[in-house]
């Protein structure tokens, strides 16, 4: 084997997963399209929140990285939810979002038993086995259960067909560019990438995210295996000049004294530069604009397929689902010391970028916002959770584990606390040992793994303390 395993992507998932298996003593070999993009925040630039706080410091104490990164990075700090019991209560901090990813890339290159490379996975290498009846059975009875429900309403049935490893053994991975490269475990991390397709009004292109192309042919290559698979849908806010913002028109939000995600990363924290945050709000103009050109939005006009989270739901998703609403909050956030964008919290939009302007100046403060980066929505293939053991390895295909979006979950803590599971354990499987897996009363990174492995999700899944019932202990 020229590796012990391959990592597929380099987002949040594939961090923590090459540097768990290297760290465990594996060599292990991350491919990523592009080395410059690797800890990418891209969307929020910020990391924590509600019971994503709690997963950071989970993954710490694992032995992952996440906290470290944004202790090293943080331009503000605050706690949310101060208000309320300490059990719904979660640290957050922006991140200054190009400090960040130097940091995530220059923690792996020096790595010992990691290596980086550029290129495009396309296929599988499968050593062994075949597609079993029981397997395309297991397939059919999922995608038979599912159908016709709305997909934002979907849940994937528990099943008692589970097909067990009926494809063989991964042997390693084919790239775009003809290498056949071998290993014994691979793990896919491919965020919003696979199959990716972006969206701005009538404009789509083949993207994972806007400037960066998607990675084609794993997606369907998958599929062709008989991997139970779906498409999601996510978006991101324009990116506005900070010069051209005033500020006056909105209200500051400071930050707080600055605190360590990390158990063991205490230096400096307090030392640590703290940029506010500003709240300004949209508006019954900002709302007519919105509604009169709902028509050319891709998501109402049936180009974007993929279910969107509910959770997390476009500035147009807000104007038709709430039409009681005559304001909706919007954060301006600092993207880093170095740049002057700002990132609007709460206005992700896929409409085009003439209604995108258009909406933005009729918000206070934003009446002569320079739009650096457009709104646009992403959509992706995913693979169902459903598929995967607690362990998070496949149950159709030996030593094939996959992490982070590329299982139907959302944002980067979710990601993070998938790759280390998912690292940790195609570790073990390599040592020949039982998997790491945490119960639901251990740690929200159980919460997040059962919920996904038993239920599966079709639309992506969102961690939150409600999730978890032993929420006071954890």
């Amino acid at each position: 084997m020229d590796y012990d395993s391959i990592v597929i992507g380099g987002g949040h998932a594939g961090i923590e997963a090459s540097l768990a298996l290297a760290r465990l003593g594996f060599s292990t070999l991350l491919i990523t399209q592009n080395p410059d993009k690797i800890g990418a925040l891209s969307c929020n630039p910020a990391i924590g929140g509600l019971s994503k706080g709690n997963l950071v410091r989970e993954i710490d104490a694992l032995g992952g990285e996440m906290a470290r990164l944004i202790d090293s990075t943080m331009i503000q700090y605050r706690i949310l939810n101060r208000s309320r019991g300490p059990a719904v209560q979660a640290p957050r901090a922006q991140a200054d979002k190009f400090a960040y990813q130097n940091m995530a890339r220059s923690c792996l290159e020096n790595q010992k038993n990691l290596s980086i490379f550029m290129d495009t996975v396309t296929d599988l290498i499968i050593e062994g086995g075949a597609i079993s009846p029981n397997a395309e059975a297991f397939t059919q009875s999922m995608l038979h259960e599912t159908a016709g429900c709305s997909p934002s309403l979907q849940t994937a049935p528990r099943s008692s067909a589970t097909p067990t490893h009926s494809l063989g053994r991964v042997a390693g991975v084919v790239t775009r560019r003809g290498h056949r490269i071998t290993a014994r475990t691979v793990i896919l991390a491919s965020g919003t990438f696979m199959e990716g397709k972006i969206f701005i009004g009538e404009y789509d292109a083949p993207e994972g995210r806007l400037g960066e192309e998607a990675a084609l042919g794993l997606g369907a290559n998958l599929r062709r295996l008989g991997f139970l698979s779906g498409r999601l849908k996510t978006g991101t806010p324009a990116r506005i000049a900070g010069n051209s913002i005033d500020y006056s028109q909105m209200e500051k939000q400071d930050g707080e004294e600055p605190q360590p995600f990390s158990f063991g990363h205490t230096a400096g924290i307090q030392t640590r530069p703290s940029l506010p945050c500003w709240i300004t709000y949209t508006n019954d103009r900002t709302h007519e604009i919105i509604r009169a050109n709902i028509h050319r939005s891709p998501l109402f006009g049936g180009k974007i397929k993929g279910a969107g989270a509910r959770y997390c739901p476009s500035i147009e998703d807000k104007v038709v689902r709430f039409p009681e609403r005559n304001r909706h909050h919007i954060f301006i956030e600092p993207e880093g010391l170095f740049t002057n964008e700002m990132y609007m919290n709460g206005a992700s939009s896929s409409l085009p970028e003439d209604v995108q302007r258009d909406f933005i100046h009729s918000i206070p403060g934003m009446e002569n916002a320079v739009i650096v980066r457009p709104a646009y929505a992403v959509e992706y293939d995913y693979l169902n959770p459903i598929d995967l053991y607690p362990s998070l390895e496949s149950k159709r295909l030996s030593g094939f584990f996959a992490a982070g979006q590329t299982n139907g979950s959302s944002g980067y803590e979710e990601a993070a606390a998938q790759g280390l599971m998912a690292g940790i354990n195609a570790a073990m499987k390599m040592l020949k040992a039982p998997p790491l897996v945490l119960g639901r009363a251990d740690a929200y990174i159980g919460v997040l793994v059962d919920d996904l492995t038993t239920l599966g999700t079709t639309e992506p899944y969102r961690m939150f303390t409600s999730r978890a019932e032993h929420r006071l202990m954890l």
